[in-house]
């Protein structure tokens, strides 16, 4: 039989999806949910699903999901945020955070794809104190 180490014990993994709108595109927010998911051991993804929402899945263990969610839920990440939406899904296994390119389901079109210099520019106006590695899709 299997017993644990003292003082290891397994913690519980939820996943949570996440859905922001409002006037948001331009505003930073799959770059500051990116930032909250480093700082509080959370995987998944944020990825516009329109021009007015965006999809966060987070993925880690309840204690660090429940603190990213309420720095969703204060509304310190942004005065242009009109509803927030967010409800328990699958666990997936995520091994990252990664923000992803998004295509606007309805036209078909790119909604502001990252690029190189995007990613710089907001990094060293909002992030200069973080050192993190991520990974563009």
């Amino acid at each position: 039989m299997n017993t644990p180490l003292p003082g290891h014990y397994s913690k519980i993994m939820k996943c949570f999806q996440i859905k922001i709108s409002g006037q948001i595109q331009g505003e930073g927010l799959r770059f500051r949910s990116m930032h909250l998911a480093y700082k509080h051991q959370i995987k998944g993804f944020a990825k516009y699903s329109s021009a007015t929402e965006i999809v966060v899945e987070a993925e880690g263990e309840d204690e660090n999901l429940e603190k990213f969610i309420q720095c969703f839920r204060d509304g310190s990440l942004s005065d242009q945020v009109a509803d927030i939406n967010i409800k328990e899904s699958d666990v997936k296994g995520y091994q990252s955070f990664e923000i992803l390119h998004t295509i606007d389901e309805k036209s078909d079109t790119p909604i502001k794809p990252i690029t190189q210099n995007c990613l710089k520019t907001f990094l060293k106006k909002h992030l200069q104190d973080f050192k993190f590695n991520f990974h563009l899709k």
